[in-house]
């Protein structure tokens, strides 16, 4: 239910004789109703009477894709992919107060996975076409098998949240908080590897078209620019995930939460590129091994360097 306009309260507290709806926590959801003091007894959060009481208002004027996407979808979504590429920013753009909307943030999931996934490969065909004069079979499974990667990830990160979420046991935090932080990190990390590759075929075209010499017979300068668009893609998302567990849910040790989160996914993907090359394929010509390069060939090149030295340890 909508507050009214003119919403009846006291200085900073509720006159709960003549307020018709109900304040909730914004980050348990724990029903506020005739407490005398800013702070919630289920899980500990304090807060501002007034920002909850305008959070209808907040909702409505917030920029972001999950609250426009039926107003201004267009305007809204690139607005929202933008922040992420600077979490300081996106974090600062969104509110506790105001709840998570899941079904339109799981769409901005699928809408920028697929948008990436597919100028990603054209990209590559573009490259093939330009410096080759040649172009595959379209590879539809090749699409597919990209986005259930990103998809992976983002599943991966949540889970481990559900297994190491030390304050949640206490403090009942709404699992679509949760959500929402992993969906944005995890668009701020696909958009910026996929932007900076995008620029890197961009400049070897025109320097190819400045100098008739191709930068990608250079394959140190390629290796560098694979690394650089991972490290910023995989930075972005360790910075925004603290962030968002930090500042937006203030939990106490976020930060660590967030660094041991990432340590827990890499571990999980190195112990199971270990076992499969061990136990199912006696190689790390494998295909899961294959799947990880296409997608994040650096990583995948450290991974497989920390696995052999301990199996020959």
């Amino acid at each position: 239910m909508a507050l009214p306009s003119q919403t009846p309260l006291n200085g900073a507290l509720p006159d709960w004789s003549t307020l018709d709806v109900d304040l909730n926590c914004p980050r348990c959801g724990y029903n506020l109703r005739l407490l005398t003091v800013p702070r919630c007894p289920e899980c500990g959060l304090t807060f501002d009477w007034r920002a909850l009481a305008a959070a209808e208002r907040l909702r409505r004027d917030n920029p972001l894709f999950e609250y426009q996407w039926r107003y201004r979808p267009v305007r809204s979504l690139l607005g929202t992919i933008v922040r992420t590429l600077y979490p300081p920013w996106l974090w600062r753009s969104v509110r506790l107060e105001v709840a998570p909307r899941i079904g339109p943030l799981l769409l901005l999931a699928l809408i920028v996975g697929i948008g990436s996934t597919a100028v990603g490969w054209a990209v590559t065909y573009g490259e093939l076409y330009y410096f080759n004069r040649f172009v595959p079979v379209p590879p539809l499974p090749g699409l597919v098998r990209d986005l259930a990667l990103q998809a992976g990830l983002g599943v991966a990160i949540w889970l481990t949240l559900q297994v190491f979420w030390q304050t949640r046991a206490r403090g009942h935090v709404r699992q679509s908080h949760l959500v929402r932080i992993v969906v944005l990190a995890c668009v701020g990390l696909v958009t910026w590897k996929r932007l900076i590759l995008t620029v890197n075929t961009g400049l070897a075209i025109g320097y190819l078209q400045l100098t008739g010499r191709g930068l990608y017979r250079d394959w140190s300068y390629f290796g560098w620019l694979w690394r650089l668009a991972e490290w910023i893609a995989l930075g972005t998302l360790g910075w925004s995930l603290c962030l968002g567990l930090s500042r937006y849910l203030r939990v106490r040790g976020g930060v660590r939460l967030g660094l041991l989160t990432l340590a827990v996914v890499f571990t999980a993907v190195l112990i199971s590129v270990v076992a499969i090359a061990v136990y199912a394929y006696d190689s790390f010509m494998n295909p899961w091994v294959g799947v990880v390069e296409s997608a994040w060939p650096e990583t995948a090149t450290l991974i497989e360097g920390i696995a052999l030295r301990i199996l020959r340890g």
